[in-house]
C-alpha cells in the first residue's frame, strides 16, 4: 500500500489516508461511511470536502489512454502482392465449400416443400455459383474496410474497378409456384440452414465479427505516411478508404453486370495508391494490427465461435435426411 505525504497536521494526514483507503479499496460512498462523518466533523465541512476530492483524485485507478487498450501485435510482414495477405480470422469464415453444401441443403429443403404441394419440384441453381463466390472471396482480400485497395496488377489495367465480366452481385433463382407456397418453401429453405447468410464474409461470425481497428494509433500513424506519399504525387486523401470511394470513381454497370472500364485519372491514382502502400508497408502493418485484434476476438467469442462452426457444419450433415 502507498501512503502519500500531505502538508499540514497530523490529523489531516490520517484523514486523507483514511479517505484514500476507503474510496481505493473498499468502494464505499464517504458520505454514507459513520467513520467518514465522524472524522470530518460538521464545523470542519469545507476543509473536509477539499480533502476528500483531493483523496479522490489521488487515489483514483488511472485512467487508461486509447493505446493502453490496442492489443499487441506480432511481427510485420513487408506485403508486396494480395497472395501474402492472411489473417487468424480465416480460419472461422465460411469456406466457398461450405457455402455451396448449405446452398445445396436449402435447395434441396425447397423442392421438397415443393413436391409436397404438388409444385414444380426442380430448383435450378444460377449460373456461375461457385466462381461468383470464389471472386467474392479473392474482392474480401483486395478490398479491406480497413487498408482499402490492393492489387498492383489490377490497379495498372482497371484501376479501383473489377475486371470486365466480373459479376459484382449473384442474381438467385426464384422459387417457381403460387405466392403463397413460394414464400413457405423459400422460409423452409432459410430454416434448413439456420438463416445462415450464404457468402464469403466476416461479419458472418458471431457479433459480427472482429472489429475493423481504423483508429488504432499503429495503423493511423502509417496512414499519415501513405497520405503524405501521396501528395508527392499530387493526389490528397486522408485515408485509403477517401482514395477507393471517391465518388469520382462511380459509374452505372454495364448490361452484364460487370463495371464499366476505368478511366486514365483512376488508373493513375490507383497505382500511385498501391505504390504508395508499398513503399510505406501500409498493408503490412495493417494486416499485423488487424491480427491482433482477430486474436482478441477469437479468445473473447471461443465459445460461440466453436458452436457457430458446428451449426454449419450440422446444417450440412442434415443434407438427405
Amino acid at each position: 500500500m502507498v501512503f502519500m505525504v500531505v502538508p499540514g497536521s497530523d490529523s489531516s494526514r490520517h484523514q486523507y489516508i483514511l479517505i484514500c483507503m476507503l474510496i481505493r479499496f473498499r468502494g464505499r460512498r464517504w458520505r454514507q461511511s459513520p467513520r467518514i462523518r465522524h472524522v470530518i466533523r460538521p464545523q470542519a465541512t469545507l476543509p473536509a470536502v477539499v480533502l476528500v476530492l483531493a483523496a479522490s483524485v489521488a487515489c483514483a485507478d488511472p485512467v487508461k489512454s486509447p493505446e493502453q487498450h490496442e492489443p499487441g501485435i506480432g511481427p510485420v510482414q513487408q506485403i508486396s502482392e494480395p497472395s501474402q495477405i492472411g489473417r487468424p480470422i480465416d480460419t472461422y469464415i465460411p469456406s466457398v465449400q461450405e457455402i455451396m453444401q448449405l446452398r445445396a441443403v436449402r435447395n434441396e429443403t425447397v423442392a421438397k416443400c415443393l413436391a409436397a404441394h404438388g409444385a414444380n419440384a426442380e430448383i435450378h441453381e444460377p449460373p456461375g455459383v461457385q466462381e461468383f463466390l470464389s471472386a467474392q472471396q479473392r474482392d474480401g482480400v483486395i478490398r479491406s474496410g480497413l487498408y482499402g485497395f490492393f492489387d498492383p496488377v489490377a490497379a495498372k489495367t482497371h484501376g479501383y474497378s473489377r475486371p470486365p465480366g466480373q459479376a459484382v452481385s449473384l442474381t438467385e433463382t426464384g422459387v417457381a409456384g403460387p405466392s403463397e407456397i413460394s414464400s413457405e418453401c423459400t422460409r423452409k429453405g432459410q430454416e434448413a440452414i439456420g438463416g445462415t447468410p450464404l457468402i464469403i464474409d466476416e461479419t458472418v461470425l458471431p457479433d459480427s465479427g472482429p472489429p475493423v481497428p481504423t483508429n488504432d494509433s499503429r495503423y493511423r500513424a502509417v496512414v499519415v505516411s501513405w497520405a503524405q506519399c501521396m501528395a508527392e504525387s499530387g493526389f490528397r486523401y486522408n485515408t485509403p478508404l477517401d482514395a477507393i470511394g471517391d465518388l469520382q470513381w462511380r459509374r452505372p454497370p454495364a448490361p452484364d453486370g460487370s463495371t464499366t472500364p476505368a478511366s486514365p485519372t483512376e488508373i493513375t491514382v490507383a497505382s500511385t495508391d498501391v505504390d504508395c502502400k508499398i513503399k510505406t508497408n501500409l498493408v503490412g502493418i495493417a494486416v499485423a494490427v488487424q491480427s491482433a485484434y482477430d486474436n482478441r476476438y477469437i479468445e473473447s467469442h471461443a465459445a460461440q465461435l466453436v458452436e457457430f462452426k458446428n451449426r454449419i457444419l450440422g446444417h450440412i450433415r442434415s443434407a438427405g435426411k
